[in-house]
């Protein structure tokens, strides 16, 4: 799905991390796009918040994008117990809840409006969590696991949206602890150069694709 001149791209979360690496790449396209980039920390727009998800999805809807990027997630670390369950229950939420009630929120209007080509809809998954055991991250990996399962079992039904996946393993960010063992390992990939891999797998072409960047 290439890209094209003043394109409307809704990118969810990017207030840091690959969010932001993506924004700026974006920014510097000779498309001349148009971002509209939302998260707690720019504008209040808050994932976690139950009693604002109408509200936002109509928000994003009501922009008519050709793109949809969905960066935000996160959790606590540490043994699962150790936690308050508001702050699992937030994991929950950003990582999985929220992402599963705008995509039902978007194949719903995608439906209702004709539209030249289709929705693209692409979620940020995670090579390491969701699949297979992240210690000391459980509610985020099970969030991840969750997110997974729903896009890949939505794939395999009938639908004309563009649903895509993509899945980073670890990155040089902020997010990710300076003594931590994958940057003592060489594992932390620069946040720039994932970003390249996902705004190249946004424009390859066909829907329903996978794609999981590792080194």
């Amino acid at each position: 799905m290439k890209i094209q001149p003043e394109e409307k791209i809704v990118l969810l979360g990017a207030s840091r991390g690959l969010g932001l690496a993506t924004k700026f790449l974006l920014e510097q396209r000779p498309e001349k796009l148009n971002l509209y980039s939302f998260s707690r920390k720019l504008n209040g727009t808050d994932f976690s918040r139950r009693d604002r998800w109408d509200e936002y999805a109509k928000t994003f809807l009501a922009l008519e994008a050709d793109r949809f990027i969905y960066f935000a997630g996160g959790g606590p670390y540490g043994d699962y117990e150790k936690s308050e369950w508001k702050d699992q229950e937030w994991a929950l939420n950003v990582s999985f809840a929220f992402p599963a009630f705008l995509l039902h929120s978007l194949l719903q209007f995608n439906k209702k409006k004709e539209r030249a080509r289709p929705f693209q809809m692409t979620f940020i998954g995670s090579a390491i969590a969701e699949g297979k055991p992240d210690p000391k991250a459980s509610m985020y990996c099970a969030a991840k696991h969750a997110l997974r399962g729903l896009i890949t079992s939505i794939q395999k039904e009938e639908s004309s949206m563009d649903l895509r996946l993509f899945s980073p393993g670890y990155m040089d960010t902020s997010m990710l602890p300076l003594n931590s063992w994958p940057r003592q390992k060489g594992l932390a990939r620069k946040v720039e150069n994932v970003a390249e891999e996902l705004v190249n797998f946004m424009t390859q072409p066909g829907p329903n694709l996978i794609s999981v960047a590792m080194d």
